[in-house]
């Protein structure tokens, strides 16, 4: 088990890493700058790092962790009446976090891995991303034997989805300024938005000639999504605690990084 002062370290030398990583990516990145930005010496980031490629595979680990452990707990602990509801709560959790709590410098890393011909990220999507379209595509296959919803490639509708809301997320950043931003981030309400994806998602999976119907959450898990959007808006300039606790499960899970 490690220390609080190490973890301490560690959560200093990622921060002083992402935003590196994110203006300079993976190849164009220095220790001796992180080091600088940590307040750290070099030697001190390779004994707890090893490395550039640890430093930039723990970032990685950490932000896909940090993104699904908390949605997770939720759907472990508590139990929905059908598909329906499971997927009125993704769909919610995910307008809601891409609206407001995306960080910007993980988006610029992902694009400068792309970018950089994605050497790194194999591992990440069978990891992280790919159990997280299976389960999401069970949750509709469910729907389909229930049924509830309709549709001819369950994986298709669940990679439109995720689509979507990176997409959103993504031109947030890259309409700053432009007339388009003020239509889609800025002058539109939020409420509007989520009424519209969520009409525009269960239309898609609803079957045809039957009316189009988005149940509404119970007032429990209303209140549990709200507390996780809350902690992740709260920490999304400054997510020191967010790494801290991410370091620390991943710490307990999968033996010291």
């Amino acid at each position: 088990m490690i220390t609080n002062n190490k973890i301490d370290t560690k959560v200093k030398i990622l921060l002083a890493a992402k935003t590196e990583f994110s203006l300079k990516g993976f190849a164009g990145a220095r220790t001796e700058d992180i080091a600088k930005n940590a307040g750290i010496n070099k030697a001190m980031l390779h004994y707890y790092f090893g490395n550039k490629e640890k430093l930039y595979h723990t970032i990685l680990h950490a932000v896909f962790h940090i993104q699904g452990r908390r949605l997770q707990k939720i759907f472990n602990q508590v139990e929905l009446p059908s598909a329906k509801y499971k997927l009125r709560f993704l769909l919610e959790f995910m307008g809601r976090y891409n609206h407001d709590c995306i960080d910007p410098e993980f988006h610029k890393i992902i694009s400068w891995e792309l970018a950089e011909g994605r050497q790194k990220f194999s591992i990440l999507v069978n990891e992280y991303f790919l159990p997280r379209v299976k389960g999401i595509t069970k949750l509709i296959e469910e729907g389909i034997k229930q049924g509830e919803f309709s549709t001819s490639s369950p994986m298709l509708y669940v990679m439109h989805i995720i689509s979507f809301f990176n997409m959103y997320a993504i031109h947030r950043q890259v309409c700053i300024g432009t007339e388009l931003f003020d239509a889609l981030y800025g002058s539109m309400d939020f409420k509007d938005f989520l009424s519209y994806t969520l009409n525009h998602f269960f239309k898609a999976i609803t079957k045809e000639g039957e009316p189009v119907t988005v149940p509404k959450l119970p007032k429990n898990l209303q209140e549990e999504l709200d507390e996780v959007i809350n902690y992740y808006r709260k920490n999304k300039n400054n997510q020191q605690q967010i790494f801290h606790e991410a370091l620390e499960e991943m710490e307990n899970s999968r033996g010291k990084l």
